[in-house]
């Protein structure tokens, strides 16, 4: 493997190096007792702070060109309202005295207490990973316009060394953001490098001994991950390159599978799908469409890895599971798949039965029975993430109902 971003014989292949773009304040404001600077858009930036000189001090008998820069404390926040607040403030630092950086961190806002505007002199060197942008669009509906461009200026902040969940707080890689991710990016930028970097840099050490971010969906979601990549590129050399990581996650999901098969997890690991009241008593559905699935991805992908001879076993598992889920799970009277068959409950949500239409698990006549009790039934608790409501609209998309998915 190789990157086009370490090119010379003296980098460091443990430093990246960020392009850069060097953004002024487009507002300087005296509030409070110092100064609030505002950038035109979020940006993931070093602050850089300097004394002002004595062009800029013209007039000012007490300019203060003497500051010094560490005894400054400088506030950054995503609204005007979070930098001025200096007590719960997310990000705050004293820039270094002698390069006047602060820390490379998101942020939009920045204030200083304690001064005044013709004091510091103030820039944002927003650093990021040059991936171009090859996608466009455009219509007649301004506010379609709208939530493009915001769309596309998030995901690009996001999208760096990594795709990240997001540019403020703990800023990680979770397997089930980055599985999302792929799909946007191979619209957006198609840069087949982010998609590669994030994958390995999940895939943790060679032995598995806990689940990809400790959620058990998210190791699913990996084996998931490297399928949606080579749909997209033929990239056959990064599937033979994590062959063996891939046989060695169903594995260690196959040894936490109960008497039926399903895939349970053990005992303290995270059974996530979603932020929602679902019914996780013993084995839950979704995440039994999610296994299927994957045995489904390692028959695919088995021959390219030179083991032709595993799809065949791979298929019998999967049409096992398979069975074995519409046996279990699929409620004739509620026409949906359940939660969970072991408290008696019969709980439906929409989970299970999205997971059923994108995997192709529900068969045609499943699949109408469930668009009408399902996902046009407003007695069904709705989505109430971004995240899943990505695969409700995928969903509805596959089976024709634009206009809704629109709405």
């Amino acid at each position: 493997m190789c990157s086009r971003y370490f090119t010379e014989k003296d980098q460091d292949p443990e430093v990246w190096e960020y392009s850069e773009k060097i953004y002024e304040p487009v507002s300087v404001e005296a509030v409070a007792g110092g100064v609030l600077y505002e950038f035109e858009t979020e940006l993931t930036a070093a602050l850089e702070l300097r004394p002002a000189d004595a062009a800029d001090c013209a007039g000012h008998t007490d300019c203060g060109t003497e500051t010094d820069l560490a005894d400054l404390r400088v506030y950054c926040g995503e609204s005007r309202e979070e930098a001025l607040d200096t007590t719960y403030c997310y990000y705050s630092w004293q820039p270094d005295g002698e390069t006047g950086r602060c820390p490379r961190c998101a942020v939009r806002f920045a204030y200083i207490p304690g001064i005044r505007p013709e004091q510091i002199r103030v820039r944002a060197v927003h650093q990021y990973v040059d991936i171009p942008v090859r996608a466009s669009f455009s219509c007649d509906d301004e506010l379609l316009n709208r939530i493009w461009s915001v769309a596309e200026h998030t995901f690009m902040l996001c999208s760096g060394v990594f795709f990240i969940d997001g540019i403020k707080r703990d800023k990680w890689i979770w397997g089930g953001d980055a599985y999302q991710s792929l799909f946007v990016n191979q619209y957006l930028t198609a840069d087949e490098d982010i998609e590669r970097r994030t994958m390995l840099a999940l895939s943790g050490n060679e032995r598995m001994t806990t689940h990809i971010n400790t959620i058990i969906d998210y190791t699913l979601y990996w084996i998931l991950s490297v399928r949606a990549h080579y749909e997209a590129y033929g990239d056959a050399d990064f599937v033979r390159q994590v062959w063996d990581k891939m046989t060695a996650l169903m594995q260690f999901c196959g040894e936490q599978t109960d008497e039926n098969g399903f895939f349970t997890g053990r005992e303290g690991d995270w059974v996530y799908i979603d932020w929602a009241d679902l019914d996780k008593t013993g084995a839950l559905c979704a995440e039994q469409m999610l296994y299927a699935r994957c045995l489904d991805t390692m028959a695919e992908l088995s021959g390219i890895c030179g083991h032709p001879e595993l799809e065949g076993e791979y298929r019998r598992q999967y049409g096992e599971l398979c069975e074995k889920i519409d046996a279990y799970f699929w409620d004739a009277q509620k026409h949906a798949y359940i939660d969970s068959f072991e408290s008696g409950k019969r709980h439906v949500t929409r989970h299970a039965n999205i997971f059923a239409v994108l995997f192709g698990i529900a068969d045609e006549e499943k699949q109408k029975e469930i668009v009408e009790h399902v996902f046009l039934n407003d007695k069904i608790a709705a989505i109430t993430t971004p995240y899943f409501k990505f695969y409700e609209l995928e969903a509805m998309c596959r089976l024709g109902y634009l206009k809704e998915l629109l709405r």
